[in-house]
């Protein structure tokens, strides 16, 4: 069994969106209305396919933000990923889901930069939060495009991360305009004991959005903490049934979704769809899962219990049997 667990900050927590935050320059204003990803993890390790669909009051460039707990490896993502998940919900669900279209150190250390289609990655890792700011904006100086950026709220969210120890940041240079698009996904994969996936950040863009998680792991997830932390485990009717969005999904349909998502398992792995719908404000913290006692320890758990009733059963018939009678007659 998997717990999921919103990290809660503080009591004054700020509203949040999911994924990564978006800053733009003067009054524009940027919306996330939807946001897909594939979340991958196996009690080590989390690979993230992560795509978004965003668009501006006008024609700008937008910085997106995303912390991570551990240094990433960012590389580019597929779109395949997300069709062929959604051909294995698809083949579970049938049209019932298919039809809501639901698819010590230096202050700041420059860890990789690199272009992937059309972004412009750069990671750092930072442990204080005003450095940060100072270096983002002295990253868009060098482009020319600070003029008019106000970073918000951003410095005391930063400050919320890096006192919990997550150090990593992604900041992702794109282009916007005014008609929805869905960006192209990127891969991340990084180090982790918890499942992650960063929410407040995210309360740095505006409106309502509906988020969709695809999370593949080792055992199933616990529905009542899945409610707790503001999400739902997606259901599809059968007659006057709702049916959970669970299953497992052998090696090749992993290996269909990612070679990267694959590996991180030996054999299957379960696939249980998350999904939130409404006002931003809904949410609050991040999304964390952390592993309960898993199915191994649950199987040694039942053996022992299943030896200590066999053996009661054993000693209960030994004793039966040397009060009986039949044991004190002996053999003829």
């Amino acid at each position: 069994m998997i717990l999921v667990v919103p990290m809660l900050l503080s009591a004054a927590a700020s509203t949040v969106a999911a994924d990564r935050g978006m800053v733009a320059p003067g009054p524009v204003s940027v919306w996330e209305p939807g946001q897909k990803a594939i979340i991958a993890w196996n009690g080590e390790r989390e690979v993230m396919i992560l795509s978004t669909d965003v668009y501006a009051s006008e024609n700008t460039w937008a910085l997106e933000i995303m912390p991570f707990p551990s240094l990433p490896e960012v590389e580019a993502g597929d779109f395949n990923s997300f069709v062929e998940i959604q051909n294995l919900v698809n083949k579970y669900a049938g049209d019932a889901f298919a039809k809501r279209g639901v698819l010590g150190e230096a202050p700041i250390e420059v860890v990789f930069h690199q272009r992937i289609g059309a972004h412009d990655i750069t990671a750092v890792r930072a442990n204080d939060a005003l450095e940060l700011i100072d270096w983002a904006e002295n990253f868009l100086t060098d482009r020319g495009l600070a003029q008019g950026i106000a970073f918000g709220g951003l410095e005391n969210l930063a400050a919320r991360y890096i006192r919990r120890g997550v150090n990593y940041w992604v900041f992702d240079l794109i282009d916007l305009d005014e008609g929805r698009k869905s960006v192209e996904p990127l891969l991340y994969s990084f180090e982790s004991d918890f499942l992650y996936y960063p929410l407040e950040i995210s309360s740095l863009a505006s409106g309502t959005t509906e988020i969709t998680l695809f999370c593949l792991t080792r055992d199933r997830l616990d529905a009542r903490s899945v409610r707790a932390a503001g999400f739902d485990i997606e259901s599809f009717e059968v007659g006057q049934e709702n049916v959970a969005l669970e299953l497992s999904v052998s090696i090749d349909e992993l290996q269909r979704i990612g070679h990267e998502v694959a590996e991180l398992f030996g054999d299957n792995a379960w696939l249980t769809v998350l999904t939130h719908r409404g006002p931003l404000a809904d949410l609050s913290g991040d999304l964390v899962l952390v592993a309960a006692p898993g199915a191994e320890a649950d199987n040694l758990l039942a053996a022992a219990w299943a030896a200590m009733i066999i053996c009661g059963l054993l000693i209960a018939f030994a004793i039966i049997y040397r009060v009986s009678p039949y044991y004190k007659l002996g053999p003829a």
